[in-house]
């Protein structure tokens, strides 16, 4: 199954990486899709699926 993205967010994550390493997922606190954790963004209130969600959460 594709990843996708949120809606008003950037493009999907790219794909999994093929050596088979797992990593760890995070919910976005704006609209709880999940994403790999190095592919988050941060914010005060907790990690987010984009730059947009967080400013929209955050107001900034």
């Amino acid at each position: 199954m594709a990843a996708r993205a949120a809606p008003g967010c950037a493009p999907a994550p790219p794909p999994p990486r093929s050596d088979g390493a797992v990593q760890p997922m995070v919910a976005c606190a704006r609209c709880g899709v999940h994403v790999p954790q190095s592919s988050a963004v941060s914010g005060r209130a907790g990690l987010y699926c984009c730059e947009a969600h967080r400013r929209e959460a955050e107001g900034g």
